[in-house]
């Protein structure tokens, strides 16, 4: 079920995300709704046209080695924007191929502005290639005029053989 629910969502964004983008922009007074992820870990630059529609999708990209990492993702909203981040994840597999313990998230609330994500992806035991999905979800923020918006974020791991 969760997989059929972070399908459903990455086809939403897929489909839909210029217009909400724009739709948030003109409502916000600029364009919001994205979560800002740093890490320890170095995210890998998409080039290209694909790399712009990836940076407007908010998806961040890490590429595992076959050994397996662990590695700590801080998720944040600007501080002097004064709006809480109240964020939750969905973990995605891309192949049912991926035992559902090849990724651990631990969460960690830092301050009322940020979140720490342990994680730890194990080593690539199935012989292929894959990706896992992170999608970091907060809905709990309003525009200038109390409409919901979802702000979101989407760390990609990706893990060779």
């Amino acid at each position: 079920m969760k997989r059929l629910f972070l399908l459903f969502i990455i086809c939403f964004f897929f489909g839909g995300c210029q217009s909400v983008d724009n739709e948030i922009a003109s409502l916000s007074g600029g364009v919001g709704g994205k979560i800002t992820l740093t890490s320890d870990m170095s995210f890998t630059q998409i080039d290209g046209q694909l790399g712009e529609l990836y940076d407007r999708l908010h998806h961040y990209f890490v590429d595992i080695p076959s050994s397996g990492a662990t590695f700590t993702v801080i998720a944040s909203f600007p501080e002097e924007d004064g709006v809480p981040l109240n964020d939750s994840f969905v973990i995605g597999l891309g192949s049912t191929l991926i035992p559902n313990n090849q990724v651990t998230v631990d969460r960690k609330r830092i301050n009322q502005f940020q979140s720490s994500y342990s994680i730890t992806v194990e080593p690539n035991t199935i012989g292929i290639p894959y990706e896992i999905y992170i999608l970091l979800i907060d809905d709990t923020r309003t525009d200038k005029t109390g409409q919901h918006y979802e702000s979101n974020a989407t760390l990609v791991i990706r893990q060779g053989v």
